[in-house]
């Protein structure tokens, strides 16, 4: 929060006993396998060295509100709002807090602003000036790092303020005012003179030491309650859904997948919203077996062009039912005629012969007590169902639905059997519960609304909007679809080019950027920026003639640089393939394939710079016969051409990539690789002018574990001096100070999204923190271990942290963080498996000796 401060120039804190231009260094080491037994990858971080600075941070956040009088908010009534206004530099400061003068007021008149407490002590109250006041001014300590000021703002509602408008205060003013993130340590007005009377903002307490070299920062935080409002009880059921898995059919066409999502309930334990306290969850009438029953029922429309494949299973506590009501004409709950009737799949069982006749599927609580707040109900076992894509064309479509959770508020005084009892409700997509808006206010005054004839969970991705990522980050109003590409959505192309094995692989938006990730190896000791030669790397892929008659003719193989994927690409979409310039120079790609002769195909490339635009220049093509040694191609060299490819035949090919002397570690290059019917090979062969084709990408890494390394500085006591960075050097810090090295990492390797694709996760993966010994192709030296001891506070996201008491040492010292001054000269975190996208941190605490 208080990076800002860190692109400035660093001012050296100097103290007695501290040698001028001792530093501090430290790299960090790792090892991984690219896959269960394979090969070792090392990895090297950067190295920090530590220096001190002052740096100045504040925020300000709303923290009570007290209607003094109880009940709903009425005129006159005398209303608290308080506010928490936190240091979160690194030294203590003062603070000017606005007063009467300058609060921001919504249908509120504020009467006093008061200080009740600094650094967790209560004092006064202390009024606050009308113009304002900073703490020094007030008589009041300056306010240490982390520690806190509450202010408390009182007044009455303004005069003839309406129903339900919002009566609420700002304070501080730093431009949105809606406690976004943007209102938070902001820099001050650099325009200003130190007298604008509407900040919170902070003030340097030891001038005479220099100022932050951020400057000084300021914040602001608005609270506010509905008139005519009170803190009323709500159940905020919260219902996510995922995919998760997504299995290919045996055949060539997109109708037989397997979709199997994964369905979540969580009943909250706290409110996002003032207007609302957390309550239990029960349940809600509706028609099962023919009665009405009263049930929290979590539901989920059969998606259009799928069929149910198997019986639905459910955490324990739950039962599956189903409907065979056209969701787009009946609601999930209610007892009238145009209500889904449920069926419990106890009484009447699922099975192959009725699956195609469920329109929905749903999980009622067996348990008809109350489901407490807090509760995660599907921590450990999901609601779980599958569908079959037997409804999509052969080519392929789009696949979208999404789900819904119905319930009550436990002892709402409306629950009494009126019609006008309030729907606890939530459609999933987003991680906010019952359908509250991105802003944390509720969808209605309520805090719920289910409209029976809208709300029938039906999936409409443009007026719902897409989960994009499908992990439930959805945003907009209400829930967004899930939604699943099945097959190229554009149109079938007439040949498949995908992974080892999956021709008709999908990517993360079609056919034509499905992907194999694969890793160079990478020598000990290489730093972040040090360059290598790597060993080549084979990637094997398959292509496929889909059609069920006839051939495809002259199937040829090349690769392409990402400009020309990008044109021969059939799809809409752009941005698919990096841009020209991230295949290095030199790269050196070998196509081979095995033709139905036994023949062997290969064609060499290097990717060069040819008159301006980058591209893959064949070099050498060869055809070794499968009773002979090399012969000769005819003419000169030419693409890999397989020849003709019957109807639903495949070809396994490989492509190998030997990447030139001028690599660094963890670079990510794609080599878009294309299969297309050649329709002039012999006069004017390849892809020019050919529209027919298909694209596969086969990525290489150059290790996929990125290490970065950032450190702190705290004093004697534990606050903060200097924040964690990367790069400090040259600052020196006082004996007795500690030092917080924080080692994080993450598997930098895409994602698998997708069908079909082949990702990097890195096993057996261990960081290393060797405090003696020197590290990376260069001179440094890792000397931590001979300036510092050990202090408690070791911890790692992932794995144990074992300790040696010297370096040497094969077996640790413990697993368990020692006591203070114990002689640990290294550390290792062995993490273990660390999947595609993953990060985590490693961090041990040191005291300067």
């Amino acid at each position: 929060m208080i990076a800002g401060g860190l692109t400035q120039s660093l001012l050296p804190a100097f103290a007695a006993g501290t040698a001028a231009g001792v530093s501090i260094s430290n790299t960090a080491t790792a090892t991984y396998r690219d896959a269960p037994g394979g090969n070792v990858i090392d990895a090297t971080s950067n190295t920090v060295n530590i220096t001190v600075a002052e740096v100045a941070g504040v925020t300000a956040v709303a923290s009570g509100f007290n209607d003094t009088d109880g009940g709903a908010v009425e005129a006159n009534d005398i209303l608290e709002f308080t506010f928490d206004i936190t240091n979160i530099g690194n030294a203590a400061t003062d603070l000017f807090i606005p007063g009467l003068n300058g609060l921001i007021e919504e249908n509120f008149d504020a009467t006093t602003v008061e200080i009740i407490s600094v650094n967790g002590t209560a004092v006064g109250p202390v009024a606050v000036l009308a113009n304002g006041s900073t703490l020094g001014s007030l008589s009041l300590d300056d306010l240490d790092p982390d520690a806190i000021v509450q202010v408390r703002v009182t007044g009455t509602p303004a005069v003839n303020t309406p129903a339900g408008a919002d009566v609420g205060v700002t304070i501080g003013n730093t431009g949105p005012n809606n406690n976004s993130p943007s209102t938070q340590n902001q820099p001050d007005d650099p325009t200003g003179d130190g007298t604008n009377n509407d900040e919170i903002r902070t003030v340097d307490a030891d001038a005479g030491n220099g100022a932050p070299v951020n400057g000084e920062r300021e914040a602001s935080a608005e609270n506010s309650i509905p008139f005519a409002s009170s803190v009323d009880p709500l159940a905020l059921a919260t219902v996510t859904k995922e995919v998760a898995t997504l299995l290919p059919g045996a055949g060539p066409t997109a109708s037989d997948d397997l979709i199997t999502y994964n369905l979540g309930l969580t009943v909250e334990g706290s409110s996002p919203n003032a207007a609302f306290v957390a309550e239990d969850l029960v349940g809600t009438p509706m028609t099962i077996d023919g009665s009405t029953e009263t049930r929290i029922l979590v539901s989920d429309a059969i998606p259009a062009g799928t069929v149910l494949n198997a019986v639905p299973t459910a955490p324990a506590g739950w039962e599956v039912v189903y409907s065979t009501n056209d969701p787009s004409a009946t609601a999930p709950i209610g007892t009238g005629p145009n209500t889904a009737a449920w069926i419990r799949n106890s009484v009447t069982p699922l099975n192959a012969g009725n699956f195609a006749s469920v329109e929905r599927v749903g999980f009622i609580r067996t348990a008809t007590t109350p489901l407490a707040a807090g509760t995660d109900v599907t921590a450990t076992t999901p609601f779980q169902f599958t569908v079959i894509t037997s409804g999509l064309a052969p080519e392929g479509g789009q696949v979208a639905n999404i789900a819904q959770v119905f319930g009550r508020t436990f002892d709402d005084p409306a629950i009494a059997g009126s019609p006008t009892d309030q729907v606890v409700y939530d459609e999933s997509g987003d991680s906010q519960p019952n359908n509250f808006n991105d802003n944390q206010t509720p969808p209605n005054p309520n805090g719920s609304n289910f409209v029976p004839a809208e709300d029938r969970g039906v999936a409409d991705p443009v007026a719902q909007g897409t989960d994009t990522n499908g992990d439930n980050t959805g945003s907009g109003p209400d829930g967004e679809a899930n939604v699943v590409n099945i097959g190229n959505v554009a149109g079938a192309d007439d040949i498949l080019n995908g992974t080892d094995g999956v021709p008709g692989a999908q990517g993360p938006t079609d056919q034509n950027d499905d992907f194999t990730n694969l890793s160079t190896d990478v020598p000990v000791g290489t730093g972040p920026a040090d360059t290598f030669n790597p060993a080549a790397v084979t990637f094997d892929n398959t292509i496929q003639n889909p059609s069920s008659a006839g051939f495809i003719a002259d199937v040829t193989l090349q690769p392409i640089s990402p400009t020309q994927a990008e044109n021969a690409d059939d799809s809409p979409l752009t941005g698919q393939y990096d841009g020209a310039d991230a295949i290095p120079f030199g790269t050196q790609v070998t196509i081979t394939a095995t033709d139905e002769n036994g023949d062997v195909l290969t064609a060499t490339y290097t990717y060069v710079n040819l008159a301006g635009v980058p591209t893959f220049r064949l070099d050498s093509s060869t055809t070794t016969a499968g009773g002979g040694g090399a012969i000769p191609t005819p003419g000169g060299p030419v693409h890999v051409n397989y020849g003709d490819l019957p109807a639903g035949q495949t070809l396994d090919y490989t492509v190998s990539v030997d990447l030139p002397p001028t690599v660094t570690p963890n670079q990510e290059i794609s080599i878009p690789v294309v299969a297309f019917p050649d329709d002039n090979p012999t006069t004017a062969p390849g892809l020019t002018g050919e529209s027919t084709n298909n694209i596969t990408i086969d990525r290489i890494y150059t290790g996929f574990m990125q290490l970065t390394k950032q450190a702190q500085v705290l004093d004697q006591n534990g606050v903060i001096v200097q924040p964690f960075a990367s790069d400090l050097t040259g600052v020196e810090f006082r004996p007795g100070y500690q030092i917080d090295y924080r080692i994080g990492y993450e598997n930098i390797s895409t994602p698998v999204v997708g069908t079909g694709n082949v990702g990097l996760t890195a096993f057996e993966f261990e960081v290393v923190e060797d405090g003696t010994v020197a590290t990376g192709t260069s001179t440094t030296q890792n000397n931590w271990a001979a300036f510092t001891d050990h202090e408690q506070n070791t911890s790692a996201t992932q794995g144990d942290v074992e300790f040696f008491t010297n370096s040497g040492d094969a077996t640790p010292l413990t697993t368990t963080d020692p006591l203070a001054n114990t002689q640990v000269e290294k550390y290792e975190n062995p993490v273990g498996q660390v999947d595609p996208g993953q990060t985590g941190e490693f961090q041990f605490r040191r005291r300067l000796q």
